[in-house]
């Protein structure tokens, strides 16, 4: 159950945006060359996605957990509704990301946190980058196969296909798990293997279908209907009343370093780890503060 309630757990994470990273969207076309500023076909745009977690799927005793998300992006803001049901809890949660701040709201019980939306710093650094630095970084993101800075690598490109009518860009990652591998991987200590595809729309850079195979779990993660530049009330990216929030300064360091050290490996194009040098203070931290080991 614990790795189901993971697995669940890393789609609700990844299938969008980072919890403390969502790019603005670019307005005036003056920074479109900028990763960190994203670029949209529409004005504001309505996607739900219905997915499903299997666990034991090849066995007869498998259960299947199933839940709902609805995005909204308008004006460089987003929101996320997820609805649904995990492993021994019902989930009702709202994530709401600006140019400044993220917050994740728990529903049930009107308890949320806000951080810091890390992607301004990232948007801040790449701007100081001279033109043969930005086009380094944009052939590092090409090579490590990255699509969208708001969405970890996804893979080799294995083909596109239509969702609701829109064109997606195919990627895959990882292998297929199978009784053999998955023992080899048990017997040698090491991760089960694990298969990620994932459809972005093209257009969008919007991921509208993920399937995950990971040892014993199946997951598949849909966009179920799309309406683009459609009205959306103002209210939807408005933290409800009654609902406590607590900023997080720690966390904001953390999402802060992370960013940052995102922006240094894609600069340099390196795989090494860069390390924080004296742990992330409570105000956050510079580039100056990392290092490669």
């Amino acid at each position: 159950m614990k790795n189901l309630c993971s697995a669940i757990v890393l789609v609700c994470l990844i299938i969008l945006s980072g919890p403390y990273s969502f790019a603005e969207k670019n307005e005036s076309g003056s920074d479109a060359s900028n990763p960190y500023v994203n670029e949209y076909p529409f004005d504001s745009v309505f996607v739900k996605y219905e997915g499903e977690a299997v666990y034991n799927y090849q066995s007869k005793d498998k259960q299947t957990y199933e839940w709902t998300e609805t995005l909204y992006v308008k004006d460089n803001v987003m929101a996320r509704e997820t609805k649904g049901v995990t492993p021994g809890r019902e989930v009702n949660n709202l994530q709401i990301v600006d140019e400044e701040f993220a917050y994740v709201i728990n529903l049930t019980n009107k308890q949320g946190v806000k951080v810091d939306n890390a992607s301004k710093y990232g948007k801040e650094e790449y701007a100081k980058l001279s033109a043969e630095e930005k086009a380094a970084f944009k052939k590092h993101l090409n090579e490590k196969g990255v699509v969208s800075l708001d969405l970890p690598p996804v893979g080799k490109k294995v083909g596109t296909e239509k969702i609701l009518g829109y064109l997606c860009d195919v990627y895959e990652t990882g292998a297929k798990p199978t009784e053999e591998n998955i023992k080899l991987a048990v017997e040698k200590g090491e991760p089960l293997p694990e298969l990620r595809k994932t459809w972005i729309w093209k257009d969008a850079s919007l991921p509208l279908k993920m399937l995950v195979e990971s040892g014993d779990i199946r997951m598949e993660f849909t966009a179920v209907e799309i309406k683009e530049n459609t009205a959306i009330p103002q209210s939807t990216f408005e933290v409800p009343e009654g609902v406590n929030v607590i900023y997080n300064e720690y966390e904001s360091g953390i999402a802060k370093a992370d960013t940052l050290n995102q922006f240094l490996l894609y600069k340099a194009g390196s795989d090494e780890l860069l390390r924080i040098k004296a742990g992330p203070p409570k105000k956050g931290i510079s580039p100056e503060d990392l290092e490669v080991p």
